[in-house]
């Protein structure tokens, strides 16, 4: 392969290097056997994934009521929390003036970090910004 190590002094031609890497092939041949090793765990009938398959299915009884709970706490009990919590935050909500909201939007505080003085908006959106 070659790479461009650097320019001629007056910027009208180039110096190209040629670059071999030898460890390439052994790197290949090293992720292929990790892979190859990882495929026959699986199909090893003594090893421990196996092992932990043949539990699982002893338990057949506690896989059922686990997967029977997943799905009632899946598509079940959430939706009727859900709404519920929606019908009490909606009557807690409280309604605040909008000209009220722009004078504290405009009110000037002083940052904690570095003593800056900044507007109460910008102050907020900093701490939006750096929670999200």
């Amino acid at each position: 392969r070659f790479y461009q190590s650097s320019y001629d002094q007056d910027e009208k031609g180039t110096i190209l290097s040629v670059n071999k890497d030898p460890g390439k092939i052994p790197t290949y041949i090293g992720y292929f056997l990790l892979c190859l090793g990882m495929f026959l765990n699986f199909l090893n009938p003594h090893s421990r994934f196996r092992t932990l398959a043949r539990l699982i299915n002893k338990d057949a009884l506690k896989h059922t009521a686990s997967v029977l709970a997943l799905f009632v706490a899946l598509f079940g009990a959430d939706k009727m929390l859900a709404q519920d919590l929606n019908i009490s935050l909606e009557q807690n909500i409280p309604i605040v003036d909008k000209a009220h909201v722009k004078e504290l939007k405009a009110l000037i505080v002083q940052k904690s970090v570095d003593g800056r003085m900044i507007p109460f908006d910008t102050l907020a959106r900093e701490i939006l910004e750096k929670i999200h």
